[in-house]
Order: C-alpha cells, then structure tokens, then sequence
C-alpha cells in the first residue's frame, strides 16, 4: 500500500496585468476659469481664436475620453458674446471709439494674467507653457486690432456729379450762373441738391424711434437679458432699413404701420401692467410680513428685559442693548426697502424685482426647562473599573455665555 503525503498546492501562475496610466490632462476646468474667462474677454479676433482653441481641447478631451462638457458649454458662449457684439456695433450701440476703449481694458487684463503665471507654484510646468502661450496669443491679437484705423461709415452728403464738356477751340471764363452751375475751359460741374423730405414729422419721429431701441438693447444688455436684447437688435435694425430709405429718397417705399411700435412699459419690463403690479404687491407683501414679524419680536424682548431684576439685567446689560439695536436695524432695513418698493411701483418704467424663495436653517438654542439653573446632573453608567476603591474625579469648567443668559432669562 503506498503511503500518500499531503503537499501544498503549487501556486497558480497568472499573467501581470499591464494597467495602463490615464493620459495627462492639460486642460482642466480650473485653469481654464482662472486663466481663459469669457466674460473678460470683448475683442471679436479674440473670440474668433477662442473658438480655435476650443475645438482643438474638445478633440484632446474625445481622443483621450475625457470628459468635454464644460468646454461645449463654453463654446456655446463664446459664440454668443461674439453675436453679441456684432449686433451692438452693427445698430451703433457700440462705436468704434467704445469698442477699442473696451479691448483696451482687455488688454490690460491679460497683461495682468501673464503676471500671475509667473507667481503660479500649482500649475504644471507644460500647463503652464500652453496657459502662457495662449495669453500671449490673444494679446497680440488685441494690439492688432488697436493698431488698425477702422473708419467709421460718414453721414450721406448730397452728391456732386461732374459733368464733362469737350471744348474744342473755344474758350470760356469762369461764371458762376443763377442754377448753380460753373463752367470751366475743360469741365462743367453740377451741384445736386439735397434730398427733400416731404413728411418731415414721421422721418424724425422713427429716427427717435431708432434711437429708443438702441437704448433699450443697451439697457437689456446690462441686465443680462439676451432674449430682450435679441429682439431690441431686430427691431432696431428694421427701424434702421427705413432711415435709410427715406435718406435715398425713396420715402414712398416706407410702410409707417408696419414698423415696430414705440418703446412702452410693458416692452421693457416685459410683462403687463397687471402682472408688474401684481409682482410689485407680493413682494411688498412679502417684506411687509417680515418687518411684521420682527416688529413684534423686538418688542417682546424690550418688554421681558424691562421686567426682569435689575441686578439680573445688569449682567446682561451689554449683550442685551446689542440685541435690541440689531432687531431695530433690521426693522428699519425692511421699512425703507418697503418704501422704495412702494416708489419704484409707481413708475411704470421700473420692472418689478426678480425674486426667488431660500429655505434657510434657522438655529435655535434649545433648552431644558426641568433643569434647575446653575444645577449639573452627571449619569454615570457601567464600567469595567472592578476595585473597592474607586472614586470619580470631575473637574467641571463652566463657561456661561451671554447668549445662554440671555436665553434663560427671556
């Protein structure tokens, strides 16, 4: 009988898994808010490059699989700002003077950007490179755009057309002739008149029609509202079309009930009467319940101060006075915010405030009422400690705030 002997099984060779290192990323959402901001760039050569940059971190961030909303996202602005200020400078919102003062202030920005690479121990060395780079690049391209002398587009003047007479052998003085006109030895000019207009009233009434839309895409601009602006722009731009038609002579061609109406309330505040008053009134509303409620606060508390023993009070004296004063100010915030409300609601060119509603966590002290004051109640429960003679040691530092005080007494 052979005689059998346990042995330990031989360990089982697997293949080293190879895991391959994610791929470097060069472009992260933070450098990219720190060093590349949108709104801080207004230069349209800026913007146009901006895209450039773009695409090419979108097809890293694909090639690597890495993820590239935020730069979809921000491409999608870039796009925006850029329509943005083209229709700003096409409507002579934005003047070229205005624009190059705007760059000019860009400029000043990345000046101030490429200073700060240099301070910047967080960033790679190769992100850094490209950030740099990248700076430098829109820079050049703004000193550019300064350098060059952009002509505005002058007024229409009335057009001189020169009409040319061949003299043979004969030879003429210069006159000057009742019609106007002057007759030299080689050439006989025409002065042409200017354009006459014949409704003279609604010329300049939707020139100033003109003029109000570009204000009020100025206006939208400012508050951060494209849709409004967007439509102002279009407006403005069909109201322009008929300017010009009435400055070629050609006022026949102008249809005054098809253009866009006069600038109202409600196309600024973009609601109706009622909704804009209904919006003023439940905020007013709102506020009005606050002030309500911490009218009534504050008075409590100075009547609970007032009764309490003066010796008692005098130990709160400071903390409550202090109480007292930030309630009141907080009264009288809510009372003169309800009174420029109340204004603001009778002018219909104010828009109501936009508003939302914040839950916030209120903290409250919470207190024990069947504890006496100043009394301490120590559970000990089991333990391990298995002597005869085992003691407790309790060292006891009490600290009592104001607040508490405060809290007790009230």
């Amino acid at each position: 009988m052979k005689s059998t002997v346990n042995q330990e099984p031989a360990p089982i060779k697997r293949q080293q898994e190879t895991v391959s290192s994610p791929p470097v990323d060069l472009y992260t959402e933070r450098i990219e808010s720190l060093y590349h901001r949108t709104d801080k760039m207004k230069s349209i050569g800026v913007l146009q490059e901006e895209l450039k940059f773009l695409d090419e971190i979108i097809a890293f961030k694909e090639k690597n699989k890495l993820e590239a909303d935020f730069f979809e996202n921000k491409k999608t602005m870039v796009e925006a700002e850029i329509m943005k200020i083209e229709n700003l400078c096409s409507v002579g919102v934005m003047t070229i003077e205005m624009y190059k003062k705007t760059i000019q202030a860009e400029l000043n920005w990345e000046e101030q950007l490429i200073n700060l690479t240099e301070k910047d121990n967080k960033t790679s060395a190769d992100e850094l490179k490209i950030v740099k780079d990248r700076i430098q690049k829109r820079i050049e391209t703004i000193n550019t755009e300064l350098s060059q002398e952009i002509q505005e587009e002058p007024e229409e003047e009335p057009v001189v057309e020169p009409v040319v007479e061949v003299k043979q052998e004969e030879k003429v003085e210069p006159k000057v002739s009742k019609e106007n006109i002057i007759n030299t030895e080689t050439e006989k000019v025409v002065e042409k008149k200017p354009i006459e207009i014949k409704n003279k009233k609604l010329y300049e009434d939707i020139k100033a029609k003109l003029y109000d839309y570009k204000d009020a895409a100025e206006y939208f601009q400012k508050i951060g509202s494209a849709k409004q602006q967007e439509d102002a722009f279009n407006k403005a731009r069909e109201i322009q079309q008929a300017v010009k038609l009435f400055d070629e002579g050609k006022e026949d061609k102008v249809d005054e009930f098809s253009l866009p109406i006069g600038i109202t309330p409600d196309y600024i505040c973009g609601t109706t009467k009622q909704e804009r008053l209904n919006d003023f009134s439940k905020i007013i509303k709102e506020f009005s319940g606050r002030k309500n409620e911490l009218n009534d606060a504050l008075k409590e508390r100075a009547e609970k101060f007032s009764k309490m023993d003066k010796r008692d009070f005098a130990k709160i004296k400071d903390a409550a006075v202090k109480d007292l004063q930030e309630r009141k100010s907080k009264v009288e915030f809510y009372t003169k915010l309800i009174a420029k409300l109340t204004e603001y609601a009778k002018n219909p060119w104010v828009p109501a405030p936009l508003y939302s509603y914040v839950e916030e966590e209120e903290k409250v002290e919470k207190i024990n009422e069947e504890i006496e004051p100043f009394h301490v109640d120590i559970y000990l429960g089991n333990t391990n400690y298995d002597k005869s003679n085992a003691y407790l040691h309790v060292l006891l530092r009490i600290y009592l705030s104001i607040i508490t005080i405060i809290s007790y007494y009230i």
